[in-house]
C-alpha cells in the first residue's frame, strides 16, 4: 500500500511540473463532454415523452430467458 502512495505522489508531482500535461488533463475531458453532449443532445433532449428505439432481437434458443427478454421489450411497443 505504501508503494501505491509513492507512485501516486510521483505522478502528481510530474503532472504539476509539466504544464502541458496538466492542461490536457483538464481540457481533453471537457472537450469530449461537449462533443458527446452535442452528438447525443437530441437523444436525451428535453422531450417529455418516452424515446422509442428500435431494437433487433435474435432469440434462437426459445428458452425462458429469451422469451422474458422479448416480452420485456414488447411492453412499451404501441
Amino acid at each position: 500500500m505504501k508503494n501505491l502512495w509513492y507512485i501516486a505522489k510521483k505522478d502528481l508531482l510530474q503532472i504539476l511540473k509539466d504544464r502541458n500535461s496538466l492542461i490536457f488533463l483538464i481540457l481533453v475531458p471537457l472537450m469530449l463532454i461537449v462533443v458527446v453532449g452535442f452528438a447525443f443532445g437530441n437523444l436525451f433532449g428535453s422531450s417529455s415523452g418516452p424515446t422509442m428505439i428500435t431494437v433487433a432481437v435474435s432469440n434462437q434458443d426459445s428458452g425462458f430467458v429469451g422469451k422474458s427478454i422479448v416480452d420485456a421489450l414488447h411492453i412499451n411497443s404501441d
